[in-house]
């Protein structure tokens, strides 16, 4: 199977919204055109996201249907992971707009200086607890507000990593390793700081490269995250787009 670096950001971004509900009690589903998850979502996580540039619109069509059937009082999310669907019509406003990115393991290392920043993984749940209130910006304490609960750590496919700079926490990432076809990759997720991302990002990328070694790393950003990543090494592999169900109770 040929799949381009956008499907396989796409398929890794799925397998990982599916790691986060399946922390939460509840496994998505996957076929060859999407992954779908017809119970409501984590806080930030979509039910429905695209897994192929030329899936059947009439398919992810029926999807979105079923979700609509089970989830009448909610809003939710889409990941049109390529820019091919207009939902407007059914309901959705288009949220926001990103690039897909990836680094194959044979591009060269940025030249950007990554500064002193060092990474190291998180490996219990208080770092955990500390570390997505960092993420969120605010109280995480109460588990009804939590997104990353304390399973995440026993998954082998999954590490949540801190950023430091000496001993002062400045930022973070989650990576989780995917295959699809026979190909491996390794994405790179919920990238946070409140300081300048271009070095958090080059550091990183070299990070989750010597982490999976020989594998490529893919993600999504927009605006001055993608400028980041793109100083560290990243180059885009096509557009995305999320759409945001608007109205509940449609019929």
């Amino acid at each position: 199977m040929n799949l381009t670096p956008a499907e396989l950001a796409a398929h890794n971004n799925a397998v990982w919204c599916d790691t986060v509900c399946r922390a939460h009690g509840s496994a998505g589903a996957f076929d060859p055109d999407a992954w779908q998850h017809v119970r409501l979502s984590p806080p930030g996580y979509p039910n429905l996201v695209t897994l192929r540039a030329d899936a059947e619109v009439a398919a992810v069509l029926g999807h979105l249907r079923r979700l609509r059937a089970e989830l009448p009082e909610r809003a939710w999310g889409v990941k049109d992971s390529f820019c091919t669907l207009d939902l407007t019509a059914l309901g959705f406003d288009a949220l926001f707009e990103a690039s897909w990115i990836h680094l194959p393991p044979s591009a060269s290392s940025a030249t950007s200086t990554a500064g002193d920043l060092h990474w190291a993984e998180v490996t219990s749940a208080d770092e955990l607890a500390r570390w997505e209130h960092g993420w969120a910006g605010g109280d995480v304490s109460g588990d009804a507000q939590r997104v990353f609960l304390p399973g995440l750590l026993a998954d082998p496919e999954v590490c949540v990593m801190a950023a430091w700079q000496g001993s002062q926490r400045v930022g973070g990432a989650i990576l989780n390793r995917s295959e699809r076809g026979g190909t491996a990759v390794v994405g790179l997720s919920n990238v946070h700081t409140d300081d300048d991302p271009v070095p958090l990002y080059v550091s990183l990328a070299a990070a989750a490269r010597a982490r999976c070694p020989g594998l490529t790393v893919v993600g999504y950003e927009g605006g001055a995250w993608l400028a980041a990543a793109q100083a560290g090494g990243f180059e885009v592999a096509g557009p995305l787009r999320v759409w945001l169900r608007r109205t509940p109770g449609l019929t």
